[in-house]
């Protein structure tokens, strides 16, 4: 009888569970359909291995075409670049057409027997990509030039993907000054009144940089990867985890009712069981008939045949006397 009390409440649990995580195959994996709204053309696609940290979407992104970027393909973007990966077929690169290497299909680059790809790398909000010099490797690579972003607003960080959320000047739009990620703008001095040079930004702690577009603890080669979680996710977040807790809180007071009502019940089955064979006498007092019987025929106490037949001679012998 106790399983009979346990079964339906993880029955119940698991029926939960599936409708809070989606359908369950029968390998034990839940099937998670990919659920990024891809704009501009962008397709979702699932994946496990995709370099995707930044957009609390782990095992899914959206697959943007050319010209396209962003976590749902929502921004327009430049992608930066060439590299050689080593042998691959070169049918998909147009004769006449120059890569930004210099080299065009037929030359150096198709001789070696090579693929040319392009960088996993882009440019948001409309920013070119151009060569630059990095100052640590003195090498040149490609960088994005945010103060040529043809979107409107000012934008700062490696893709420029960061959004002024306040301005230097004035408060007013303009691309030279400002500040990201919730930094604030330096007090302005007489030196640099009337110019359009940056006056720098105070930065939260998490952030550094002239625009305070980069995160503390990357390097430069992950640092175009930093993207402010937007707050709806946030509150999705929070949300979730209150709905989880209180699920949970549901689940255990369900199992301590259940388990609750199989003791009693338990309880009562046996205190039946240890009254089935009482009586009770007219006057309302319970009496064990079989108790008093042995109690009767042990001589302690009469039994009621005893006691009838005393009854019976005693009226016999007064009649006898009168």
């Amino acid at each position: 009888m106790k399983a009979l009390c346990v079964i339906p409440i993880f029955a119940w649990i698991a029926s939960a569970e599936i409708a809070i995580g989606g359908d369950r195959s029968l390998d034990g994996d839940i099937d998670r359909p990919c659920s990024l709204i891809c704009l501009n053309g962008g397709s979702c696609q699932l994946s496990t291995d995709a370099e995707v940290a930044q957009l609390g979407h782990p095992s899914q992104y959206c697959a943007c075409p050319t010209g396209y970027g962003g976590i749902t393909c929502e921004y327009i973007a430049e992608q930066c670049g060439f590299y050689e990966t080593g042998l691959a077929d070169l049918s998909d690169i147009h004769e006449d057409e120059p890569h930004s290497d210099g080299a065009a299909d037929g030359g150096a680059a198709a001789q070696i027997d090579t693929e040319l790809i392009a960088e996993e790398k882009f440019c948001l909000h409309g920013a070119p990509c151009k060569m630059t010099v990095d100052a640590a490797t003195q090498k040149q690579i490609h960088a994005c030039d945010c103060s040529q972003a043809i979107e409107a607003g000012a934008y700062a960080g490696e893709a420029c993907q960061h959004k002024a959320t306040s301005y230097c000047r004035d408060g007013k739009v303009q691309r030279s000054s400002f500040c990201v990620n919730g930094g604030t703008c330096k007090a302005k001095n007489d030196a640099d009144s009337g110019t359009d040079g940056h006056i720098g930004c105070d930065c939260p702690s998490a952030f550094e940089g002239d625009f305070c577009e980069y995160e503390k603890g990357l390097n430069m080669t992950h640092r175009y990867e930093v993207m402010q979680r937007p707050k709806s996710e946030v509150a999705s977040i929070i949300l979730g985890s209150v709905l989880i807790a209180i699920l949970a809180g549901v689940v255990m007071a369900t199992l301590y009712v259940s388990f609750d009502g199989c003791r009693e019940r338990r309880k009562n089955r046996s205190s039946d069981a240890s009254t089935a064979d009482l009586a009770l006498d007219p006057d309302g007092e319970t009496l064990k008939e079989a108790t008093r019987e042995e109690e009767g025929e042990g001589g302690e106490f009469p039994s009621k045949q005893q006691e009838e037949a005393s009854s019976s001679s005693a009226s016999s012998s007064n009649i006898e006397f009168a």
